[in-house]
Formats: structure tokens, C-alpha cells, sequence
């Protein structure tokens, strides 16, 4: 008896994959007429199955040795025998190669089954499926970080703030190399992109001056630069053209930082700023309008004017000085009523410090200053000083506040009296008594708040500015109220309910019983877009308001200063 080779190969190697499960192996005989049984050995070692075909497992990799013997009869009693054929298997792990997969670079750190992807190279990982275990072999290719560019900004005015355009964010002060990250943006692969943002904003002021030089009256510009740069690197340039004011037009009369004058009139300096940063040019022109009394240095004076508080609260140390002056004047004598200099050498500056005498029984105080100057001599300035009556920094420092329309204050002092000084909108304070109030306004803007209070027995006052201004949402499609925690949460308005439909706004609400109430609709940029008074003569009211808004997102604000609700509105197509 003759056997084939075991599955007919003819070089007696069969290929398996590792993880094959039942792995049909087979033997026929070879011209005999006649079947009999078989014994089969796997690595040695004896198969109990005695049939024409045998199947296997291969968990792991490796070359394995089977064999068979065939013998014609039945075991145990046999008349023939075949030689032992013998086969070698190699198992081996199927390797499965994968598409290359692009990262972005924010996508360090990826999990891939049980390993993470932080560098680019080739990864394998082993899957174990039902009879069949593989490598699975893929490139992970992490691309590098686009290169930020460089946004120089620089505006003429805090008015005129930078608007990034990705994270919809006002930038009102100076940033200097700030990583703006812009999600998804690159082309192709949708990774995070980033640009470095600088900002400044020029911003000049000015004082006007007279003075004498060499006989001749002249008006000084003292321009100082309060640009706000946060250490951007700026380069600026200033130059100067002033103007006359005649029959409502302008006339050319000059450059530089000082103007000879003849006579009395209305001028105006243009302060040109040329500015570069970076590879980004521009200029800002400021305009000033002089306030001075030009006849004080051209009529041959004998009087001037002193710069100081003419309020005071005895004892306060306040400090004076003679108005428009020439920088290097020749003498000076001052003299103080109900109070002391205490200036050291006061006859050698224009300015002096006195302190006013806390056990003074009178009503005013004064000081004079005589002195000379290269056009005129024996020029004399008095300046009459109230007691009892300050203005002092004791009304806080001023605030800014996006997107609300309440503040707290806080004032100096245990008792006192806020009062409202002006602003685009109402003001209400929980308490003006109260230095610590809190004050709410009826619409965004900048506001100003007189603080009243006593030290002793004199009467202090100070003043204070909020900016209310509407916030942008920070993300498109993510938008955040830019009314947040305006609701009073006391007396809260109940069940709200706004709809925009067949260009009506409709909106219910429940408001106290024949109480007058308003409405505003804002865009998102906080421009009003409609608004009106609600009376009601019911607790529960229901308005229909024909409106042609455009598609968008928008906020309706109800009110009455006291009582608050904000609900947002959704207008679609």
C-alpha cells in the first residue's frame, strides 16, 4: 500500500495561519483497490482517529511535523502496511497591512487599541478573531504644527477694539504675543491652526500752555504718550500742524510743538502718529482745542491764575501751582491765609504744597503767588479755598462689565448717599445708602456715580464711571448669553415664553397686576432692534409684535427696572 503526500503537496509543506481552528488534513492511497485505516502522529505523538482525513488547531506560530501510516484491514489484524508519509506544517501570523493614518499634531497621544501613537513610525498590533490571529500593520504619520503667522493690530481708539474672528473675543487692551488657536481650520486634514496676536492702542494727551521766550508769547502743545503696549514693539513718529478756526473753517498757520501768537483766537493742533509694527503701517490723527485766554499774556496782565482744589477739608495737604508759566521763571512769592507752606524754598518753584489749619474758625482759606516772567513782572495769582467740602477718591475705582447690567459698588466710607451723575440708560441702587450698594441700569453704555460721604465734619465727595458692554459668544455655534445674571433672582419674572412666527414675535409673561413694564430686542452685537412698554391690566399677558427680523439669534430683555428677565430667540428661515 502506496500513500500520496498528505494533501496532495508536493513538496510536503503546508501553509496555515496561525489561529486556524479544524485544519483539514487529508491522505489517499495510491492505486489500491482496497480502504483500510490509518495511525497519524502530530509532533510525535500518536492521533487517536484513524480516518482517511484529520483535523487540527494552531494557536501558536511554529513548524510542526504530521505523519501518516496506512494499513490495509482492520487495527490489530492487518495484511499490509504503506511507508509513513510525512508533511511539515508552518504556522505562520497573517500580517495585514492598513492605509497610512494622518494626525494632527494636538492628536499626540492617541490611543490605538492598546497602544498610544506619539510619534510618527510604523505600529503593529495583534487581533485574536474567531480562528485566526493577525498582525495588523499600519504607518501613523503625526503632522507638525502649522506655523502660527502674526496679526499686528493697532487701532486709533479703545472704541475700536480687536475682534477675533474665530472665538468671536473683543481684545479692549494691549496683548502682546498672545497664541490665538484656531480649531480645524488647515485644509485637508482639519487640524488646529494658531496665530500670534499683538495689540496696542495709541492713545495721546495733551495740555495746553502759555509762555513767554524771549518777549514773545507763545502756546505750547505738552503731548505725553499713554500708548498702551504691553512691551509690543512699537515704533511711532509724531508730528504737529496747528490751525486756526475762522468763519467755521480751519486755517493753516504753522508746524512744530509751539505756536507764536499775536492775538486772541481759537486754534487747534492736529497731532499726527505714524506707527509700524511689524510689517503692519498705519497712522492716527488726534485732534486738540485749546481752552486758553490768550489775553492773560498778551494785554500786559497783573493777574494770573493758580492750579489747586478750592475745596478742602481742614488739615488736608493740597498742592498748588501758577498756571502757564514759563519753564524758567525768575522769582516767586507766595503767601497763605489759614494755612502753612510747607514746600522747602518755595520762593525758587511755581508749585507748593500747603497744609490747611485743622483749627481754623473760618469759612476760606487763601494763597497768592507774585511772580516773573520774561514778557511781564509782578504778576499776581490768588486762588480763595472753601473749607468743608472735598472731592476725594472715595467713590471706588471705575468698572468694566461684559455682558451684564448689574455691579456692586464700593465706596469708602460707612454712610452715605449715591446718586446717579449720567449715562445712556436708568440707574436703580438697592440701597444708595449704602456704600456697597448694588446698582443695576437699563441699557449697555458707560454710566457715572456720584459717592457723598463725611470725614469729621467735612463733606467728601467722589465720582466713578461702569462701562456696561455686551460680550460675544466665544465659539461659533456655542453662544452664551450676553446678558448673564441680569435675572433677579428675588423676585424672578415667571414663565416666559418667547415664539417667532409668520414674522411675529410673540412672548408671555407673567408680570405684576397693573404694573408698566418695557421690552427690548437685541442682535447679538447689541444693537437694538425693536423695543416698546408693556401695560397690562392682567397678572398674565400675551404680546403679538409684527417684526421682520432677519435669521439669527437675538434677545429679548423685559423689565422694569426692578424686575428683570432675559430670554433668547431663535429666528429661522
Amino acid at each position: 500500500m502506496v500513500l500520496k503526500n498528505i494533501n496532495n503537496d508536493p513538496d510536503n509543506i503546508v501553509d496555515v495561519p496561525q489561529g486556524a481552528c479544524a485544519f483539514k488534513f487529508t491522505v489517499e492511497p495510491r492505486d489500491e483497490p482496497c480502504e483500510g485505516y490509518y495511525e497519524w502522529t502530530f509532533k510525535g505523538s500518536p492521533l487517536n482517529d484513524h480516518d482517511r482525513e484529520v483535523r487540527l488547531d494552531f494557536p501558536l506560530e511554529g513548524d510542526f511535523e504530521l505523519c501518516v501510516k496506512g494499513y490495509v484491514g482492520i487495527p490489530g489484524f492487518h495484511c499490509g502496511e504503506s511507508d509513513e508519509t510525512c508533511t511539515t506544517i508552518r504556522v505562520t501570523r497573517d500580517q495585514v497591512y492598513g492605509p497610512p493614518r494622518i494626525l494632527c499634531n494636538e492628536s499626540a497621544g492617541y490611543r490605538w487599541h492598546q497602544q498610544k501613537i506619539n510619534t510618527s513610525g510604523i505600529y503593529q498590533q495583534v487581533f485574536y478573531d474567531l480562528c485566526h490571529v493577525y498582525d495588523s500593520i499600519v504607518e501613523f504619520i503625526i503632522l507638525p504644527k502649522p506655523e502660527s503667522g502674526i496679526i499686528n493690530y493697532v487701532s486709533c481708539s479703545k472704541s475700536e477694539p480687536y475682534l477675533d474672528p474665530i472665538q468671536k473675543l473683543y481684545y479692549r487692551q494691549c496683548t502682546h504675543n498672545k497664541k490665538i488657536i484656531i480649531p480645524k481650520s488647515t485644509e485637508d486634514y482639519a487640524c488646529d491652526s494658531s496665530y500670534i496676536l499683538n495689540v496696542a492702542f495709541i492713545e495721546l494727551e495733551n495740555t495746553f500752555h502759555l509762555k513767554c521766550k524771549n518777549g514773545n508769547v507763545y502756546m505750547t502743545a505738552d503731548v505725553v504718550n499713554y500708548t498702551d503696549t504691553c512691551g509690543v514693539d512699537i515704533q511711532m513718529n509724531f508730528s504737529y500742524a496747528w490751525f486756526e478756526k475762522i468763519n467755521n473753517g480751519l486755517e493753516f498757520i504753522g508746524n512744530g510743538s509751539e505756536l507764536k501768537i499775536l492775538k486772541k483766537g481759537n486754534y487747534q493742533l492736529h497731532v499726527l502718529t505714524q506707527y509700524q509694527l511689524g510689517t503692519e503701517f498705519g497712522s492716527c490723527t488726534r485732534t486738540f482745542d485749546e481752552d486758553i485766554d490768550e489775553d492773560t499774556y498778551l494785554t500786559n496782565p497783573t493777574t494770573g491764575s493758580l492750579i489747586g482744589k478750592a475745596q478742602v477739608c481742614k488739615a488736608d495737604i493740597e498742592c498748588y501751582s501758577v498756571l502757564d508759566l514759563v519753564k524758567n521763571p525768575y522769582a516767586f512769592t507766595w503767601s497763605v491765609n489759614e494755612g502753612t507752606i510747607i514746600t522747602p524754598m518755595p520762593d525758587t518753584s511755581k508749585n507748593v504744597c500747603v497744609q490747611w489749619d485743622k483749627n481754623s474758625t473760618a469759612t476760606h482759606g487763601r494763597i497768592c503767588a507774585t511772580y516773573s516772567d520774561s514778557c511781564f513782572s509782578n504778576i499776581q495769582a490768588c486762588l480763595d479755598v472753601e473749607f468743608g467740602k472735598s472731592q476725594k477718591n472715595v467713590a471706588g475705582p471705575d468698572q468694566q462689565w461684559g455682558g451684564v447690567l448689574g455691579a456692586k459698588m464700593n465706596a469708602q466710607g460707612k454712610k452715605g448717599l449715591w446718586t446717579y451723575e449720567g449715562g445712556p440708560g436708568n440707574a436703580y441702587f438697592t440701597d444708595p445708602t449704602d456704600p456697597k450698594t448694588r446698582v443695576k441700569v437699563s441699557r449697555f453704555g458707560s454710566y457715572t456715580f456720584k459717592w457723598t460721604t463725611n470725614e469729621g465734619d467735612c463733606e467728601v465727595y467722589g465720582f466713578m464711571t461702569i462701562n456696561f458692554y455686551i460680550e460675544f459668544p466665544q465659539h461659533e455655534g456655542e453662544y452664551y448669553k450676553p446678558f448673564y445674571n441680569l435675572e433677579n433672582k428675588e423676585h424672578p419674572l415667571k414663565n416666559i415664553k418667547v415664539n417667532y412666527l409668520n414674522k411675529q414675535l410673540i412672548f408671555s409673561v407673567e408680570l405684576p397686576k397693573g404694573s408698566n413694564f418695557s421690552y427690548a430686542v437685541f442682535n447679538m452685537q447689541g444693537q437694538l432692534m425693536e423695543e416698546g412698554d408693556i401695560v397690562n391690566a392682567e397678572n398674565k399677558i400675551t404680546e403679538h409684535l409684527s417684526s421682520g427680523l432677519s435669521p439669527g439669534i437675538y434677545f429679548i430683555v423685559i423689565g422694569n427696572g426692578s424686575l428683570t428677565a432675559v430670554e433668547k430667540i431663535w429666528v429661522h428661515e
